[in-house]
This record gives structure tokens, C-alpha cells and sequence, in this order.
């Protein structure tokens, strides 16, 4: 091509999303690129299925577009597919999808649902499948063809200068303890649970840091993980 490639990027999910987040971050550094041009559009939540169907038509102006993929931030289950199909079918472009939480389904309503719709969905109409793992590959196996998904590692954040380890610690009442940290939101695969119990096998000078909250509608994951606490 004699002009950047342009390449279009669909914003969506609830505030605080690390998926939305993610995506963002991606953009940034393709704008950052000589070689590249960068649409960014965000899906309006609050006028529905008219306000993706908009975001959606505006990136038929990219080459190529990016999407992020995970069941929660498309609406969940009910909504979810709609929306998934209207943007493949309004934005007309070609499609890279990177996937996220990627499981393997271990019941027939999982098989039949529609996150597993949703993937063969993906599989069939996305021009590409991204993951972050090989292992993720090995999931996607039990509901896909996996000859269009690439391996990608996930990558690094750049943050801002932080302060010495010890310094914060201190700065958090935990001086001289050996820290484990748990970050983003509190759902049950994250595997919350299982680090308070891992932590009886652990020396005192151990602690356990949740730096995360709930999703709205989900406060029942805290309440479970205090009852987990109890009993440590």
C-alpha cells in the first residue's frame, strides 16, 4: 500500500474493564505508529442496538478492524450475539478478533450456549483469531478449528515510576511481610478462593493482597471470600 493502513478499533464494555482498558491501549500504540492510522469509535451503551449499529458503519472508513472479544463486555448472555452480529455485518471490513478468558466448556449447556455460539461465530466470519497462549489454543480445540488463531503473548504494561518495593510496603502497613496480589475484578475463576486456602500452607510472613472490587450485580463473590477468610 502507498498510504498507512488504517485500522479501526470498536470500544465497549462496562467502566473499568481490563478487556475495554486493553483495547485502548492497543490503539494508542498503533497510533503511535508511522506506518498505521488509527480510528477509534465507542460503542454508545445508552442507544442500544442504534448506537452500535452508528459506531459500527463509522469504521467501514479502516482497512481493518479490531475487536475484543469477551461474552460480559458484549452484553452477556442475552445480548451478547445481537450485538456481535450486527457489528460484523454493519462494519463490512475485514476482522481480527483477540479472544479473552477463554475456557474450555465443561457442560452440555455450555457447549450449546452462547458463548460457544459466539466463538463459532467468530471463527467463521473473523479474518483472524488472537489469544495470548498456547494454551488457550489447546481450549478453543473443544468448540473450534484453531488453523486461523495466532499466538500473540500478552503484553507489558508501561506504568509510571513506582516507589521501591520496601517504600511501599511500608506505605501499606506491610513492612517486612512477603506480599501476593490478586488484581482486578473478584469472579470466581480468578481464583480468589483458593489463594486464602493456599494460604494456610503458607509462612505467617505471608500476606494475601485483593486489590480488586466486584462487578456490579455480583457482590455475592466478596461475601464468599469473607466466609472463605473465616475459616483460614
Amino acid at each position: 500500500m502507498t498510504r498507512p493502513l488504517t485500522v479501526g478499533f470498536l470500544h465497549q464494555g462496562r467502566p473499568g474493564s481490563g478487556v475495554g482498558r486493553y483495547g485502548r491501549i492497543l490503539a494508542s500504540g498503533a497510533a503511535a505508529r508511522d506506518d498505521l492510522r488509527v480510528i477509534e469509535v465507542a460503542a454508545d451503551d445508552g442507544g442500544g442496538l442504534r448506537g452500535l449499529a452508528a459506531a459500527a458503519g463509522a469504521l467501514r472508513a479502516a482497512d481493518v478492524v479490531a475487536l475484543q472479544w469477551k461474552l460480559a463486555d458484549w452484553g452477556g448472555l442475552r445480548a451478547a450475539l445481537p450485538r456481535l452480529e450486527l457489528v460484523l455485518r454493519r462494519c463490512g471490513r475485514p476482522v481480527v478478533v483477540t479472544l479473552h478468558d477463554v475456557y474450555v466448556p465443561e457442560t452440555r449447556i455450555e457447549r450449546l450456549g452462547p458463548a460457544a455460539i459466539a466463538l463459532r461465530r467468530l471463527a467463521g466470519g473473523a479474518d483472524a483469531l488472537i489469544v495470548h497462549a498456547d494454551e488457550e489454543v489447546r481450549r478453543l480445540r473443544a468448540t473450534v478449528r484453531t488453523d486461523r488463531v495466532a499466538v500473540i503473548p500478552h503484553f507489558v504494561e508501561s506504568l509510571p515510576t513506582l516507589p521501591p518495593r520496601e517504600e511501599a510496603k511500608a506505605a501499606l502497613g506491610l513492612a517486612g511481610r512477603r506480599v501476593v496480589t490478586l488484581q482486578g475484578y473478584i469472579v470466581r475463576r480468578k481464583g480468589h478462593r483458593l489463594a486464602i486456602e493456599a494460604l494456610r500452607e503458607l509462612p505467617d510472613d505471608v500476606t494475601l493482597v485483593i486489590a480488586g472490587t466486584t462487578i456490579e450485580g455480583r457482590e455475592a463473590r466478596a461475601r464468599e471470600l469473607e466466609i472463605g477468610r473465616a475459616h483460614v
